[in-house]
């Protein structure tokens, strides 16, 4: 039973780093490349985005991946 506490400790804390890596470029640069609000707003506010960003990393890696950035409904 320890032992997969453990592990399960393990596979948490590095989700949380990758996530933590990811929150950093999202926060820096990637949310200003999505959203032209984002673009303007200041540092300040976009910091509130990385608690989101670690929590979901996959999918802002894998939009990323895609291109990111607006939608075609967005576009149109």
């Amino acid at each position: 039973m320890l032992n997969v506490l453990v592990w399960m400790l393990i596979g948490i804390g590095g989700y949380a780093m990758v996530g933590l890596s990811i929150a950093v470029w999202f926060v820096g640069w990637g949310a200003a490349r999505r959203d032209e609000a984002a673009k303007r707003a200041p540092l300040r506010v976009r910091v509130l985005f990385g608690p989101g960003a670690v929590a979901v990393w996959p999918v802002l890696l894998a939009t990323r991946e895609r291109g990111g950035g607006a939608t075609q409904l967005e576009a149109d």
